[in-house]
């Protein structure tokens, strides 16, 4: 019997392992893909316009990227093929010319073409 709860106490130790192994590796994923996530930042403002006033705008587009890490900043306009607009690396801010309207999208994407972040202007409704 001895033998039998021997087994039985190591075989519940290897279980207990075994599931804490599991779950630092799950948190590990996880928390790494939200670090991945929180390094970068992709801001646009302003971030809607108002359409009967000013139907195009000057946009103030500012980004955070990793180290070492480089992007394009591609412009698609409404029916448009998208335009490369500027280069992106760290720590940046470019504005537009007087040409971002309703639906206009900014978007920084990555070297390989994965889109990191990106902007679609709205318009508020008149009033």
């Amino acid at each position: 019997m001895r033998c039998k709860e021997v087994f039985r106490y190591n075989r519940q130790r290897v279980v207990g392992a075994l599931a804490v192994l599991l779950f630092v590796i799950v948190v590990a994923a996880v928390n790494g893909e939200f670090s991945r996530r929180r390094e970068i930042m992709f801001v646009v403002r302003p971030s809607r316009i108002e359409q009967c006033s000013q139907p195009r705008v000057v946009a103030d587009v500012r980004w955070v990227m990793p180290r070492g890490q480089s992007a394009i900043i591609y412009i698609y306009m409404v029916g448009q093929s998208p335009i490369p607009w500027h280069g992106a690396t760290g720590r940046g801010e470019a504005k537009t010319g007087d040409w971002v309207a309703d639906g206009t999208t900014i978007a920084l994407t990555a070297a390989d073409g994965t889109v990191l972040a990106k902007h679609t202007m709205t318009s508020v409704s008149c009033i």
